[in-house]
């Protein structure tokens, strides 16, 4: 059989499933690239999650597409090129980045319960047809594939978690003081590097283990002594800092001799 010959066979449906599904990853590699995530795991999950929620408007598009006169079949298609296209204006905005965030957010949300409505109705299923006289006519397969799936996407909800979970018990390097103060007591390396802060955050003295600390590219005009304190930190980076030179002789004089101060790169 040529490969015209498969492509014809392949139905309307058929069509908008390939087309959806690909739609689905590079929508999910857009959103992670953004949130500055990434991960096949997460990648594969954030797909399913948006070809959810494309494929319930798509098939019924599709079904009044193929069902309806010239004149619905034109409003469809000006929806689906409207919608593509301001997508598309959105994406290249980047003052409307929050926006565009919040909606992808809640465009995973909604593929996200409607897999959960699906597993949902997976399980129950599979109740009926193994525990219960129900449905006994539902051939053996269909049940094997329900189990074999919900089996892959509970695995991979709980991989997710767990990582998650490992990676911030195992983290040692922080860029943001928030998410630090919630494990001082393995937070090694703080990058707060570019932040635009005037003032030092008194909060650093939380953490015991701190060993390096970046606070280039920011507005300190000083430092308070008592980072000395901090017996662990070996090296405070300050490139890039409004530091006079004297600001900076009154800093090597009065903390530890031991302790590093990068004022240049």
């Amino acid at each position: 059989m040529t490969t015209s010959a498969l492509l014809l066979q392949i139905t309307s449906a058929g069509y908008l499933f390939l087309i959806i599904s690909l739609l689905s990853i590079g929508l999910a590699k857009l959103w992670l690239v953004k949130k500055k995530k990434s991960g096949n795991g997460i990648l594969f999950l954030v797909s399913i999650l948006i070809w959810f929620a494309l494929m319930l408007p798509g098939m019924i598009s599709l079904t009044f597409f193929e069902n309806g006169n010239t004149l619905i079949r034109a409003a469809i298609v000006l929806f689906w090129v409207l919608a593509a296209g301001l997508g598309w204006f959105y994406s290249r905005s980047k003052r409307t980045f929050s926006a565009i965030s919040v909606m992808m957010s809640l465009f995973v949300g909604i593929g996200f319960l409607m897999l959960l409505g699906m597993m949902g109705g997976m399980g129950y299923f599979i109740y009926l047809r193994i525990f219960t006289h129900e449905k006994d006519d539902a051939p053996v397969w269909a049940v094997f594939l329900c189990i074999f799936f919900l089996a892959v996407l509970l695995l991979i909800l709980l991989g997710k978690l767990f990582e998650g979970k490992s990676r911030k018990i195992d983290k040692t390097e922080y860029n943001n003081l928030q998410e630090a103060l919630q494990f001082p007591e393995l937070v090694f390396n703080l990058d707060l590097s570019g932040q635009n802060l005037s003032s030092f955050p008194t909060q650093i003295f939380n953490f015991p283990n701190l060993t390096e600390l970046d606070l280039s590219n920011n507005q300190f005009t000083t430092l308070p002594t008592e980072i000395g304190k901090l017996k662990k930190l070996s090296k405070i980076r300050l490139t890039n800092n409004p530091l006079t030179d004297q600001e900076r002789a009154n800093l090597r004089r009065s903390l530890p001799q031991e302790l590093e101060l990068i004022f240049r790169n």
